[in-house]
């Protein structure tokens, strides 16, 4: 319960900084994702890998956000968001360049990502999947939250370069 107060305290805070650079009317990716429970984790470790203000300030970006329950899985998730560079490396590899949204995400798309790897686009059982070049997948399980500067989906997996 401590842990969730500080990452809603960090949140807010890291939310404030963002919001002097920008616009009032404007509503961002990462402001998208953080009026959401879902996407704590993603936020915290893009302000811990000083990629939040970049996205955020895109001016057409798509975000493959992992839900928090997708953090799970990393086995030392305190030390990586110690390690900015690591964690940039792997974030990077779940935004990519321009707006997309579901509909457009069609089987075999390969989208180039800012880490400049490309994410392979398929279909299982009718749920949007993306590979990435390692062969680590994510399904989308939340599509088109849409921002003034792009859009996210949700997707249950962290990706891995």
């Amino acid at each position: 319960m401590l842990k969730a107060t500080l990452l809603t305290a960090g949140l807010m805070a890291g939310s404030a900084a963002l919001a002097q650079d920008m616009s009032p009317d404007r509503v961002d990716v990462i402001e998208v994702m953080g009026a959401s429970e879902r996407y704590g984790t993603l936020i915290e470790a893009a302000l811990a890998a000083g990629l939040a203000e970049p996205v955020a300030t895109m001016e057409e970006v798509t975000v493959f956000a992992p839900i928090d329950a997708a953090f799970e899985s990393i086995g030392d998730l305190d030390a990586l968001l110690q390690d900015p560079e690591r964690l940039a490396g792997i974030l990077e590899l779940h935004v990519v360049e321009g707006e997309i949204l579901s509909d457009d995400l069609e089987p075999g798309a390969e989208l180039e990502t800012l880490a400049g790897d490309v994410l392979t686009v398929s279909m299982e059982n009718g749920q949007i999947m993306l590979t990435a070049p390692s062969g680590s997948q994510a399904s989308v399980v939340e599509a088109d939250m849409v921002a003034d500067n792009g859009v996210a989906h949700g997707i249950g997996a962290v990706l891995t370069p």
